[in-house]
C-alpha cells in the first residue's frame, strides 16, 4: 500500500546508508514489493532492503523482537496495533504524527515522532535510534515495556471500559 509510506521509507533508508552503509531494512506484510523494490533498485540501496512475509505470528514476533525498531511511516492510521505489539517486546519505534499515534505515544521515549511523507524527518530519527549509545537504546527499550505496561494495566482497562459504558449509554 503507497499510503503505508514505503517509498518515503526506502528513500530514508537511501539517505541513512550513506552514514550506516550496513542499516537493513526489512519491509514486512503481505502486497507487491516491486514498486518499492523499484525504487530501492533506483537509488542503489537493494542490499539495504529485505522483503519479507511471515507465515506464522510467531515468526512475524520473533522478527520484531530482534529488530532494533519498528518504523510506521504511514500517512495514515487509527490505533496501529503494531506498535503496540513492538512495544510489548520492548522494541523503540519510529512513526508518523497521524491518527492515534501522538496521542499514545507523544512524550516517550520509547518512541519517535515524525510527520507523515518526510523522507528527511525519517532519516533523522532512524540515524538518531542507529547512533544512540547502547545505555540510552537500553532506556529506550526499557521505556517502551513501561509505556506498553501503563497503557495495559488495569486502571487504563478500566478507563477504556468506562468510556465504552458512557458512550453506550449515549446512544
Amino acid at each position: 500500500d503507497i499510503e503505508k509510506g514505503l517509498h518515503e521509507l526506502v528513500r530514508a533508508a537511501a539517505e541513512v546508508s550513506k552514514e550506516f552503509p550496513g542499516v537493513q531494512v526489512m519491509i514486512a506484510g503481505q502486497g507487491s514489493e516491486e514498486p518499492f523494490a523499484a525504487t530501492a533498485r533506483e537509488l542503489g540501496v537493494t542490499d539495504n532492503i529485505r522483503f519479507q512475509f511471515f507465515r506464522t505470528r510467531k515468526d512475524t514476533m520473533d522478527a520484531m523482537a530482534n529488530s532494533r525498531c519498528l518504523v510506521l511511516p504511514s500517512y495514515h492510521e487509527g490505533y496501529p496495533l503494531v506498535l503496540l505489539e513492538a512495544i510489548r517486546v520492548s522494541v523503540p519505534v519510529i512513526a508518523t504524527t497521524v491518527g492515534s499515534v501522538p496521542e499514545v505515544f507523544e512524550g516517550s521515549e520509547a518512541a519517535l515522532l515524525v510527520p507523515p511523507k518526510d523522507v528527511s524527518s525519517l532519516a533523522a530519527a532512524m540515524r538518531t535510534i542507529l547512533s544512540d549509545s547502547s545505555q540510552h537504546y537500553e532506556q529506550r527499550r526499557q521505556a517502551a515495556a513501561e509505556l506498553f505496561r501503563k497503557l495495559n494495566s488495569a486502571e487504563a482497562i478500566r478507563a477504556r471500559l468506562e468510556s465504552l459504558l458512557r458512550q453506550a449509554r449515549e446512544l
